[in-house]
């Protein structure tokens, strides 16, 4: 029997990936990113959720951070709010990883030897993307920032599977 996991980053542009898991096989099934479909994304999302009604919702227990500026996290604030209330109507409830919980999970460096916030945040934004890829090929071709909402999916599915922990190797 088949089991979908909908794995949501809240992020500034916010993404979300759907998984089906069945026995030890991990399929991406659809990714989405709400940046994409501009003011209607709401709508696009609680579609998502009432067509595939997944059995486990994951989402990244994130905040704006001090050195966000106003605007950024006001923004922030209200994609994740919205993202909870789709959520909250559609009859869900979801759990709450840390960032830093899934990147161990699935091995990602920490990138401490970059000093400045700015230049360790982009690396491990092109860690996560060259992970997101070889994990799963097809992705080399798509368009946004869906690869954190891809690999906190991955990791809830490893957990789903009990998979023990450690560095991950495809």
């Amino acid at each position: 029997m088949s089991y979908q996991i909908l794995a949501i980053d809240p992020g500034k542009t916010g993404s979300a990936a759907l998984f089906t898991v069945w026995q030890t096989a991990i399929k991406l099934s659809f990714v989405f990113d709400l940046a994409a479909y501009g003011d209607t994304w709401e709508k696009q999302l609680h579609a998502l959720l009432v067509y595939n009604r997944p059995a486990e919702i994951v989402m990244e227990g994130v905040h704006a951070m001090p050195w966000d500026g106003k605007k950024s996290a006001f923004s922030f604030g209200g994609n994740k709010k919205a993202i909870e209330t789709v959520l909250k109507l559609a009859g869900y409830k979801w759990r709450t990883v840390d960032p830093k919980t899934w990147q161990l999970r699935l091995g990602l460096p920490k990138n401490r030897h970059l000093t400045e916030r700015k230049k360790r945040r982009e690396q491990g934004r092109k860690d996560q993307e060259a992970l997101a890829i070889k994990l799963f090929p097809d992705l080399a071709t798509a368009q946004g920032d869906i690869y954190a909402s891809v690999l906190i999916g991955y990791a809830a599915c490893l957990d789903k599977l009990g998979v023990p922990l450690g560095r991950l190797t495809p």
